[in-house]
């Protein structure tokens, strides 16, 4: 990740600060599985052992407004031009569903205005918790394996529905993602294994009548390629949404045993 410059920034300030008691930080997602897109981020974990304090909260959010960014703050053009950084912070033996600290680009508008990324329970930390255990990099402490608990397939499944109301309520002005996304909800609880964006569109187009053309522009949006994801995105995103909840009913009793089984792709 030398082609990254926040990365090191990033392990910079949780080696002098080590907010929390850092037991180990892991990159994830596409950076190590299918490759960063244009439009990709970079996806850190990190393990404490307890809850960060409010300064070390003002600390890390600080460091992150200076090196995370989005081609979509086209108003600020040093922030546009960096890539976006989801970094997550988990309480090692803590909540499964807790999330102690997030940031991402989401989130810039609060934090650059004063608010403190909180403790929260979130579904998505089982999600998050399933990729880093299934393809991450350890850049500080241990294999995650050793302070992170596996995931059930049925955890990691009602994870992805708890999921699911956020992601629909963010549909418009984020079609894209919103549609990737839901592909992926799809096929995680369809098959029990966690794909890449653009690996879980194609899969999901063969599956559901009507998305294929939608999912495969916001494919190749993600990819960097001409694309524009808000063709008849509104429709693809309830077909979708009902095809998770009908794939969901259906209990799949044959894919709860065991842990969550994952996909080579990864996330991103």
């Amino acid at each position: 990740m030398a082609s990254e410059p926040a990365v090191p920034l990033i392990l910079e300030h949780l080696d002098t600060h080590d907010p929390g008691g850092v037991r180990g930080v892991y990159l994830y997602g596409s950076a190590v599985t299918s490759g960063l897109t244009v439009h990709s981020d970079v996806d850190l974990l990190v393990i404490v052992r307890r809850s960060l304090n409010q300064a070390e909260r003002h600390q890390l959010s600080a460091l992150l407004l200076q090196v995370s960014g989005w081609s979509g703050h086209a108003d600020d053009p040093a922030v546009s031009s960096r890539r976006p950084v989801e970094l997550t912070v988990l309480v090692e033996h803590g909540s499964p569903r807790r999330i102690d600290y997030q940031y991402g680009e989401w989130l810039r508008a609060e934090i650059a205005a004063g608010a403190l990324s909180r403790p929260v329970s979130d579904p998505d930390a089982v999600v998050l918790r399933a990729t880093a255990l299934d393809a991450s990099r350890t850049l500080r402490g241990p294999h995650p394996d050793q302070l992170l608990e596996p995931v059930s397939a049925s955890e990691l499944r009602a994870a992805m529905m708890g999921a699911l109301p956020d992601v629909l309520a963010g549909v418009d002005g984020d079609e894209r993602n919103a549609l990737l996304t839901l592909a992926r909800i799809l096929v995680t609880v369809r098959t029990g294994r966690i794909v890449s964006k653009h690996v879980a569109a194609a899969q999901a187009g063969e599956w559901v009548p009507g998305v294929a053309g939608p999912l495969d522009q916001a494919r190749r949006e993600h990819l960097g390629e001409d694309g524009h994801s808000t063709q008849d995105a509104r429709s693809a995103t309830a077909l979708l949404a009902d095809a998770i909840r009908d794939e969901y009913s259906q209990g799949r009793p044959g894919r709860e045993k065991g842990t969550a089984a994952m996909g080579g792709s990864g996330a991103g």
